[in-house]
């Protein structure tokens, strides 16, 4: 099903992640800027795999594939379509040289879902429908591959990579000196994972027209954001899941006469991005006095 958004003409009751109305299962990997340079790992391939048991052998499937590049900024992103089956799973990111295919290095995760709690984290948020728990993130923990001596077996354990690196000792007593330590290969992550549809009400009193400029600004960001990512996250360059904008009183959608910048671009490229939209018009005269003659042929 299609991810919704009711845009009509109060207020909303919760943050949201915006990036998740297409994609909204997301993990990222960012690798210390030492690390980078040590393996020169921007513009590398980055292969993603996830796995239902500990062993990494019970691949999930295509649902959980993703190939992107290694950002400058350090950046490994992991977008998939698929819904973990268990509470727990296994990620395997391989980064790739696109040129010669060789396998420059290999990192193993382990993923645990978390779940919506009350503020004071005394019990968990259920759905008030089906009351079920609801998915919000998880935990991602990196694993190393170690080979028992004695049984020649292959374990994965909790633990980081790490590299070399000189550290300044000695600032407190001003006897200043290099010092060799290990940092951690990954220095950040980040993760976005939920596994229901979402459907966000965007509501402004008609008669108070100046709070609709709000409105106007959010609905752009929400389809260049889902635009931009889409053009960068998969090959087919297309979202994951559609959005659906049901702009409502869309007539009285304006401020100081002016609608939704750009609104015959974002309808003509945002179908193929899977952007839809549904106009709720009183009559069609409202669409040609707020956005001209030109304009409302194009949007008919």
């Amino acid at each position: 099903d299609p991810t919704i958004s009711t845009l009509t003409s109060g207020t909303p009751s919760q943050n949201i992640d915006l990036g998740s109305l297409s994609f909204p299962r997301r993990i990222g990997i960012r690798f210390h800027p030492i690390y980078m340079k040590m393996y020169h790992l921007a513009g590398l391939q980055s292969v993603w795999s996830a796995y239902a048991d500990e062993t990494f052998e019970q691949n999930l499937g295509k649902d959980f594939e993703h190939r992107s590049l290694v950002r400058r900024e350090g950046w490994a992103n992991y977008a998939f379509k698929g819904i973990f089956p268990n509470d727990i799973a296994y990620i395997k990111l391989e980064i790739v040289n696109p040129q010669t295919k060789m396998l420059v290095k290999t990192f193993y995760f382990k993923f645990q879902k978390r779940y919506s709690t009350s503020l004071d984290g005394s019990h968990y948020v259920t759905c008030p429908v089906l009351g079920e728990k609801i998915v919000k993130n998880g935990i991602l923990t990196e694993l190393r591959r170690f080979t028992n001596k004695n049984t020649g077996q292959t374990v994965y354990k909790p633990a980081n990579t790490t590299f070399k690196d000189m550290r300044l000792r000695g600032i407190a007593d001003d006897n200043l000196r290099k010092e060799e330590a290990k940092s951690n290969a990954i220095s950040r992550t980040k993760i976005g994972y939920v596994e229901k549809p979402k459907m966000v009400y965007l509501i402004t009193p008609p008669n108070l027209t100046k709070y609709a400029k709000l409105l106007l600004i959010l609905i752009q960001q929400l389809v260049n954001l889902s635009l931009g990512e889409s053009y960068i996250t998969k090959e087919n360059q297309k979202p994951l899941y559609k959005t659906r904008y049901m702009l409502d009183e869309l007539g009285n959608l304006q401020s100081d006469g002016q609608g939704i910048e750009d609104f015959d671009t974002m309808l003509s490229i945002g179908l193929g991005q899977d952007q839809q939209f549904t106009l709720v018009l009183q009559t069609l005269q409202q669409l040609r006095s707020i956005y001209g003659t030109d304009i409302d042929k194009i949007v008919q």
